[in-house]
């Protein structure tokens, strides 16, 4: 590859260096999911740009550490458009993206979201910092109530356009705010409806008593226990039955509900629910 075609294929190559950096970051990940086309590609040729300029500016001063046994490979990347300072801008999005990570998660070192996950792998650390500084800054009051039930562990109460009302904890494993949400799996706490007249909310099933006679298969029983993001994944317990013990999986247990249908949904709490009941009017 020579001449024109080499100069390129080296112009376009430093897109990958936005690229990696969009992709190294979890909090610019996150945020960029969320342009629209045009505005991503502007977005992805500003940033490689910037670390072309860098990359080059790094190509000059630096000296070369090229070993002499590697000479002809770095001549031949050369001729192909893999010069020095394309070469130096995608090594230097990866690092640029690391860098941001570490920032973002020495700035949410303190809040109550991380504290409540230290539990988890230096990664996964990295990407919910991320998630909780995206949050933060955004005006959307669906997404910051799933991720204050989600993070604190609070029940959710939804409506949904035909009356029937359903209340428990919001099952979303590795919350994601750059995916669009298409439908909302609930653990059920409660069931019930609203009334059109009077707005009032009768939860007329509860499935609190099953959770709590739920027992923990003991732990020399075989189980297979996935990735709490896989679909397969199995969390056998055991549910006191006919004088007995009979084995189910939790993961079988919830409501998925579509979003569209969702006309209201809110944090739930007994004891407000309980003192709202008394102040309406009996229909």
């Amino acid at each position: 590859m020579e001449g024109p075609a080499a100069k390129l294929f080296g112009a376009s190559i430093v897109l990958l260096a936005g690229y990696v950096f969009l992709k190294t970051s979890y909090l610019r990940r996150i945020t960029t999911e969320h342009l629209r086309t045009d505005r991503y590609a502007l977005h992805l040729l500003g940033i490689s740009l910037a670390l072309y300029v860098a990359g080059d500016l790094a190509a000059a001063l630096l000296p070369d550490w090229t070993p002499t046994i590697l000479a002809s490979v770095r001549r031949d990347a050369a001729s192909s458009g893999l010069t020095p300072p394309v070469i130096n801008s995608i090594m230097l999005g990866a690092v640029l993206g690391l860098i941001e990570n570490i920032w973002v998660r020495i700035k949410t070192r303190s809040d109550p979201a991380m504290l409540n996950s230290a539990d988890l792998a230096w990664h996964r650390k990295f990407r919910l910092a991320a998630v909780i500084r995206f949050v933060r800054k955004c005006s959307d009051e669906k997404m910051r109530t799933l991720f204050r039930a989600l993070m604190l562990r609070k029940l959710i109460m939804v409506t949904l356009k035909s009356g029937k009302v359903y209340v428990g904890n919001p099952s979303w494993p590795e919350f994601d705010p750059s995916y669009h949400l298409a439908s909302l799996k609930l653990i059920q706490f409660a069931s019930g409806s609203r009334d059109k007249d009077s707005k009032k909310v009768s939860l007329t099933t509860g499935y609190n008593k099953l959770t709590q006679a739920l027992k923990p298969v003991p732990q020399n029983t075989d189980r297979r226990l996935l990735s709490a993001t896989n679909p397969l994944r199995t969390d056998p317990f055991l549910l006191p039955a006919g004088g007995g013990n009979v084995q189910i999986d939790i993961e079988d247990f919830g409501v998925v509900i579509a979003w569209s249908e969702v006309e209201t949904f809110s944090i739930f709490d007994e004891n407000i629910y309980a003192w709202f009941q008394t102040q309406l009017p009996a229909p």
